[in-house]
């Protein structure tokens, strides 16, 4: 019986084709350090959905979550692959890290011209993080169900 969360991919055929498994560790590193250039990138201006003359959507908002949503994603699922299984202890270590990045990631972008320290971006990166450690969570708990 295969244990994991059945959402990597093994190495395997289909329709004559090798299909490859995900490596969730050079996704991380790559978002990891995505993060950091990309922060470090004065002048950066903010883009908006416009839904009225008077409602606009931040849409960095949302590239808060997801950047930090898939970052967490690809390391959790990254270890679960090494040692096929984490326990509960590591989630409390996995979020007190990343929301500590997103931290310092708000503080590093003080520094840099044209870019701002925005506690609402903050906000947007400690859900993605929640996000995807409840994710895991819940598919962890299935397969173990």
């Amino acid at each position: 019986m295969e244990s994991g969360i059945g959402i990597r991919m093994k190495n395997r055929f289909k329709n004559g084709k090798i299909i490859h498994k995900i490596n969730y560790k050079k996704v991380f590193y790559f978002l990891f350090f995505a993060i950091i250039v990309i922060s470090s990138i004065p002048n950066i201006s903010t883009p908006k959905i416009s839904l009225s003359p008077k409602f606009s959507i931040r849409t960095d908002y949302i590239f808060h979550f997801l950047e930090y949503l898939f970052l967490v994603l690809s390391f959790l699922l990254w270890k679960i692959e090494e040692h096929n299984k984490i326990k509960k202890i590591y989630f409390v270590f996995v979020f007190l890290f990343f929301v500590t990045f997103a931290f310092l990631e708000e503080i590093h972008q003080k520094i840099i011209p044209g870019r701002v320290c925005n506690p609402i971006d903050f906000l947007y990166d400690c859900i993605g993080v929640v996000s995807a450690i409840f994710f895991i969570v819940i598919r962890l708990s299935k397969n173990h169900d």
